[in-house]
């Protein structure tokens, strides 16, 4: 599937939210089969990226539309909870050890989201910028977090 860019006003209302976040979830899960611990979030999060930056429209309307804002809903109920699920997830399993001293897990869910949207949305919206290579920046920014 490609992407040619941001849909139109006229398509919007036509976009398949749960679809297209289904598919995110698919390619995510597809490429951490195989791996394991800090190396499957790892994974995940370059599975992420390449997803955004090979369909750049269907990730802005996911991700920064206003339409995806005018839900008034619990956040398990919203079309990207399965994403934000498996995220949590990943980072939990790649530090056991920060889940059994309470670490609030969730910050770190919103601190590697916020990275990864950083990188896909500036990649998607300053394509001639000499950007260093993904998976070098995905590692780099995860030891920090993590460390």
């Amino acid at each position: 599937m490609h992407d040619h860019g941001f849909l139109g006003r006229k398509h919007r209302g036509a976009f398949d939210f749960d679809q297209h976040f289904a598919e995110i979830v698919t390619a995510t899960n597809a490429a951490t089969a195989t791996a394991q611990g800090k190396e499957q979030l790892r994974t995940w999060c370059n599975a992420y990226c390449q997803f955004g930056l090979e369909r750049p429209g269907h990730y802005r309307v996911l991700f920064e539309s206003w339409i995806a804002e005018r839900v008034d809903v619990p956040l398990a109920q919203l079309p990207g909870h399965a994403l934000h699920a498996d995220l949590l997830r990943q980072i939990t399993d790649a530090l056991p050890r920060r889940r059994a001293d309470g670490e609030d897990i969730g910050e770190l869910v919103e601190l590697i989201w916020a990275q990864l949207h950083g990188l896909v949305s500036l990649r998607i919206n300053k394509p001639s910028f000499p950007w260093s290579p993904m998976p070098q920046l995905v590692d780099r920014f995860l030891r920090q977090i993590l460390s």
